[in-house]
This record gives C-alpha cells, sequence and structure tokens, in this order.
C-alpha cells in the first residue's frame, strides 16, 4: 500500500488521547501552531511496528516543549508514545512506515497565549520504498545562504516554523540540487533540507558541532551514540564548506532515509564506498533494536 492510496482509504489518527478517523479531525481558524508556528513536531521511522529512535524522538520533543513553556502532561512517557504508535500501526494493518508527532500549545489568543497545555497529534504512514535502502542514485548537493540559521537552543528542535527549510527546498528544485546545505550565522554548516552532515577523511567520519544552528538529527545521535557497534570512529567539529570539498565520502543522515550518500558537490565528485557499508551496519543494528 503505497501512501496515496493509504490516505484516500480510511485513515485513523490518534489527538488528544482519543483514536479517530483522520476525516474526524479539523484545525480551528484560533489553532496557534496554525496561526503562529507556536509547536513543535517529530519524525520517525517505525519498523515492525517499533520505533528504534523513538527515545532520541521524545528527549528532542520535550526539549522544545520546555523551550517553548509548553506543559507536558505527567503521563507522556516513552511507553505512553510507543503504545500509541503500535496501536496505530494495527489498526491500520501498516507494519513499516513513518510516524509523525505534532504538539502544539492550547487555546487561543495573540502572542500572550491564554494557556501553555499542549495538543497532541499522531499520524502513520506507510513507505512507498524499502527505507535504510541505498537507492544508488545521484545525489547532487548545493549550498542555500540566503536564510542563515541562528544559533540558539530552540534551532536543535523541529518547531512549526520551517520557513527556513521551506525556502531552502524551493531553492534547490530551481536549481536541479536534489539537496542543500544551510549555513548559520558564522557561515559554517548548520545542516541541510531534512539531514545532518557527515563527511569521511581518512576513515574517520566527521558530524557538525553541537548548538551549530541546526537541528540535532535523531539518526544523527544514534549514530553518535553506537559509533562503536557500526565499526567507526566520528568526532564533531565546526563544519565548513572547504570541509566539504576536502572529503573523501559525504553523507546526509536522516530518521527515515538513515543515510543518504553525496555523489557531487559543486565540482567535487565523490565514491560511495564507506556511506553504503556504512548504511547496511545501521539497518542491521536497527532492525535489531526493533525487534
Amino acid at each position: 500500500m503505497n501512501e496515496r492510496s493509504f490516505i484516500n482509504n480510511v485513515r485513523m489518527i490518534f489527538y488528544n488521547e482519543e483514536f479517530m478517523e483522520a476525516g474526524a479531525f479539523a484545525v480551528t481558524a484560533g489553532n496557534r501552531a496554525f496561526k503562529y508556528g507556536d509547536g513543535v513536531f517529530e519524525t520517525a521511522l517505525f519498523i515492525n511496528k517499533k520505533v528504534p529512535l523513538l527515545n532520541y524522538n521524545i528527549n528532542r520533543l520535550k526539549k522544545g516543549m520546555a523551550l517553548l513553556g509548553i506543559e507536558e502532561p505527567s503521563n507522556w512517557n516513552l511507553q505512553h508514545f510507543a503504545s500509541i504508535i503500535t496501536k496505530l500501526c494495527e489498526q491500520s494493518d501498516i507494519e513499516n512506515g513513518r510516524c509523525k508527532i505534532t504538539i502544539w500549545r492550547s487555546g487561543e489568543g495573540l502572542y500572550l497565549p491564554v494557556t501553555n497545555t499542549a495538543d497532541c497529534l499522531i499520524e502513520i504512514f506507510p513507505q512507498e520504498t524499502n527505507p535504510l535502502i541505498s537507492k544508488g542514485s545521484p545525489l547532487v548537493l548545493g549550498v542555500y545562504d540566503d536564510y542563515p540559521k541562528m544559533i540558539h537552543p530552540l534551532s536543535a528542535c523541529k518547531t512549526s516554523n520551517a520557513i527556513p527549510y521551506i525556502l531552502a527546498a524551493n531553492y534547490a528544485k530551481q536549481n536541479g540540487f536534489d539537496d542543500v546545505l544551510l549555513l548559520n550565522t558564522n557561515d559554517e554548516i548548520a545542516d541541510s533540507i531534512s539531514s545532518n552532515l557527515f563527511i569521511v577523511k581518512n576513515n574517520t567520519c566527521y558530524t557538525t558541532s553541537v548548538m551549530n544552528g541546526g537541528v540535532e538529527g535523531t539518526m544523527q545521535a544514534y549514530i553518535l551514540a553506537n559509533a562503536a557497534s557500526l565499526g567507526i570512529k566520528v568526532d564533531r567539529i565546526p563544519m565548513s564548506i572547504s570541509d566539504v570539498m576536502s572529503a573523501n565520502e559525504v553523507m546526509l543522515t536522516n530518521a527515515i532515509s538513515g543515510i543518504k550518500p553525496v555523489t557531487q558537490f559543486q565540482d567535487v565528485v565523490f565514491k560511495n564506498n564507506f556511506a553504503i557499508e556504512l548504511l547496511g551496519k545501521l539497518k542491521w543494528l536497527l532492525e535489531q533494536d526493533a525487534k
């Protein structure tokens, strides 16, 4: 079942402690996520109805809520979200796909909220293609520098205001890039449209530093935490365009694709042997965690 046919059929969602058909849910005119981008979200891969990176997602979600001052209900622990996602998978007869969790501040109000309680929407979607499999197709990477990312703790979270990434995605499409790197206010690399950057030099991996204006990726964090199991060495450094140009290999990582090998950046063409081998190890490790 692909995502389009799935959406056209009866689709179940979870909204504020209730399972319901997606068609029964509607955003009101006063919704603060709609009006002000006053919320956060997470996207996660599930395998065999389980989300192996869910703890990373929930930690980032709660960090964003705390920074926005949105109150966290006492029952919002890892098991709470895991059981909801599993039930949605069972109701929809889907074993593998992606899940989106969206949290926003309840109530209306202007810039000053009338309440700080949270609304929660959880959706699942099937994957049209097998996740964590290298497609072997070229990935041409560019740079988008018209909207520098601010270096702030909230930049590490996925907020409902995704304007920099929307503008970057439009720029990439208009200029024939498959993805683009976004820079921060120090002209260092923050992240890409929906991924984090890894480069390989002399059999060592490097990824972007903490608090660099980019989203702290869940797959990025998983690779860092499991470097020994993956048989790699990883260091975090402030990353520049020249670092990418001089790399042996370049990779983009995110929660859905795992690792996307970059084949070209500007006039430099890269091999992908290291990246493809690492993706195979990562797929195996995630499948073990999802058993």
